[in-house]
């Protein structure tokens, strides 16, 4: 088991960065739960077809924000999205405005969907070094992963 970074005690708005987000409200399971993580946050996940077929981050009435994810694609696609939702938010907590949003929104998703604690525990405690039972065990795509091991030095 990765050593507990979950803290009890949460304020929403606090959350400004990955690590943050994760401390406060990552149970330490393995995969990631993003979606316990974004309820946790009081972000609503609603699954369904608008015709765009893109993830929406919108405001819900009566307050809070909801990701909407399309319907029908696969579990990893479906964990990146909400992933990718929660790295925009985090943006607009912090209220900045990246250069290029959607690629700053990507990397903070590899970031919480495969922490650095999680991947070095795999890598070194577990000896699992090949991207594809990384990525099964993760619950992400295989070229996610390699891209992930490189950013962290293990090369793939």
């Amino acid at each position: 088991m990765v050593p507990k970074l979950a803290k009890t005690d949460f304020e929403i708005r606090q959350a400004m960065d990955v690590d943050q987000l994760l401390y406060d409200l990552w149970d330490s399971r393995i995969p990631i739960n993003v979606e316990q993580i974004a309820n946790a946050w009081g972000v609503e996940i609603v699954r369904g077809d608008d015709g765009e077929n893109l993830t929406q981050v919108e405001d819900k009435e009566g307050g809070g924000v909801q990701i909407r994810i399309p319907l029908g694609e696969p579990l990893e696609d479906q964990r990146l999205r909400i992933a990718h939702a929660l790295g925009r938010l985090l943006q607009m907590n912090r209220k900045e405005t990246p250069a290029n949003p959607d690629v700053d929104a990507r990397e903070e998703a590899l970031r919480i969907l495969m922490p650095e604690e999680v991947i070095t525990y795999l890598v070194r405690e577990r000896g699992i070094r090949d991207p594809d039972p990384l990525a099964n065990t993760l619950q992400v795509n295989t070229q996610l992963v390699r891209i992930r091991l490189e950013q962290l030095g293990f090369g793939a």
